[in-house]
């Protein structure tokens, strides 16, 4: 409250929702997936942020949601990469790994990290959606995962077949949509 956020104002339609909140706030900090940082234009959440850029072994294809529903039953239907926030503890490769195994079903020796020094960074601020009167800052890394160039694993996947294919690229850039 002393750099002007009062959690109090983060939601008026249900009287205990701000401590719900608070407390989803105080458990982010607790947890390592974000941080609160006092700058000169007041309070700012700082959030990394890692996006899994998954390819097909031929490096051809990268997969791409069509949409996700949350836990908290929210749905967002816009085509984004998969990802997790980060903890304090992680690097980079087990964030990835922890998209890989929770999100999207495979073992750690199901996909590989070609090349490191291909990760890319980039940062943006924006108001918070969730505290009012907080500003968030995203830190995203994007880590490319390589799915193991395996029959049956192509298969579960549903890309068996599908690398020879040599038109599948143009199909997939055409309809605007990913494997």
């Amino acid at each position: 409250m002393d750099a002007g956020v009062d959690p109090a104002t983060w939601d008026k339609r249900k009287v205990d929702e701000h401590k719900t909140k608070l407390a989803a706030l105080a458990k982010e900090l607790m947890s390592g997936k974000c941080a609160l940082t006092k700058t000169s234009r007041g309070l700012q959440r700082c959030v990394n942020v890692v996006a899994a850029r998954l390819w097909s072994p031929d490096s051809k294809l990268t997969l791409v949601e069509k949409g996700r529903k949350c836990p908290d039953t929210n749905e967002e239907w816009n085509p984004q990469l998969p990802t997790v926030k980060k903890e304090n503890n992680e690097s980079l490769m087990d964030a990835s790994l922890r998209i890989c195994s929770q999100q999207l079903r495979f073992a750690e020796d199901d996909v590989e990290f070609p090349n490191e020094s291909a990760w890319e960074y980039f940062d943006y601020t924006e108001p918070s959606s969730r505290y009012t009167g907080l500003t968030t800052m995203y830190q995203k890394f994007f880590v490319d995962v390589v799915l193991e160039d395996e029959d049956e694993l192509l298969k579960r996947v549903g890309l068996e077949g599908r690398l020879e294919a040599g038109g599948i690229a143009a199909e997939i850039d055409r309809r605007g949509s990913a494997a």
